[in-house]
């Protein structure tokens, strides 16, 4: 993977204090000039900003002047989406909007970078880039943002799914819930194929670097496995007990308010074929977040 980025882009990145926002800029950051946006907690040499306002993001955009803007600032609870569509409109279509419309108006030289989602797919088997399917608000309006994105010429869409253990999700989840022998249920009908979130940044660094645009999928190499599998495998990396691990189908609870797909997985053939690197698959990707703790 490249460790230096040509022409020292001064990249913005949106969402700067989320799981993957802080990713990129902790790694970008030592390469390249990157400012940290987000909504609330702004980081050293960062800003506040709230993206639904036009005005507010016109300013800032202005003295900032990115050459890159890295979007990743989204309204990503599913169910809340589904509850709250007026919510899910606002924060992840017209806060972009805002975002590529100061592009379009102001420096039609700068290249939007947004990060989207394994949701928009809900078919059988691996889905190519033009297969997609949204079944739930939360994926309709990452699609609709998706939309406002291609407009722009110098753009890239980068599909994905990831994990890591110094994150908030579903391994820290799995991890504790076992701890305090808390029930956990595995669904056997929902299957993906989540990328190691170490592996999704430089990948995402390399796509930086050879100023790739379109639209890919990113995800884990391989068929994938059933979110069961998935957790079954981080229980046995580290050695968790999974006595309270309770195997059904996603239509057998009713917590959930939003309809899930049943299959996200992605076929990644095409970003294959860009890069120089062979991308881990699941296996080995859980096994790296172990022995490294990341």
């Amino acid at each position: 993977m490249a460790d230096s980025i040509s022409n020292q882009n001064k990249i913005l990145i949106t969402g700067a204090t989320g799981k993957l926002g802080f990713a990129l800029f902790t790694r970008f950051s030592t390469i390249n000039e990157c400012i940290p946006l987000s909504y609330t907690n702004s980081t050293e040499n960062g800003f506040n900003l709230d993206l639904t306002e036009e005005l507010a993001v016109d300013r800032l955009f202005d003295q900032v002047q990115p050459d890159i803007i890295i979007h990743t600032a989204a309204l990503t609870d599913v169910d809340f989406c589904e509850e709250y569509p007026e919510k899910a409109y606002s924060l992840n279509v017209l806060a972009t909007k805002n975002i590529v419309k100061w592009i379009s108006e102001k420096s039609e030289t700068t290249k939007i970078i947004y990060i989207s989602t394994d949701h928009i797919y809900s078919n059988e088997g691996l889905s190519a880039e033009n297969d997609v399917n949204p079944i739930n608000v939360y994926a309709l309006t990452k699609l609709w943002g998706e939309d406002i994105v291609s407009g722009h010429d110098k753009h890239l869409i980068v599909r994905t799914n990831f994990f890591g253990l110094k994150i908030n999700g579903i391994v820290n989840w799995v991890i504790e819930s076992a701890k305090n022998n808390k029930e956990i249920f595995l669904f056997d009908d929902i299957y993906f194929n989540p990328l190691h979130l170490a592996t999704l940044t430089d990948v995402l660094v390399e796509l930086v670097e050879k100023d790739i645009s379109g639209t890919y999928n990113l995800g884990s190499s391989g068929l994938g496995i059933t979110k069961a599998e998935f957790i079954e495998r981080v229980a046995s990396a580290f050695n968790l007990s999974n006595k309270l691990f309770k195997h059904c189908n996603s239509t057998d609870v009713s917590f959930m308010k939003a309809r899930r797909p049943k299959d996200m997985r992605m076929n990644i053939s095409a970003i294959q074929k860009l890069l120089d690197y062979e991308i881990p698959d699941i296996e080995s990707s859980i096994l790296k977040m172990h022995l490294k703790r990341t």
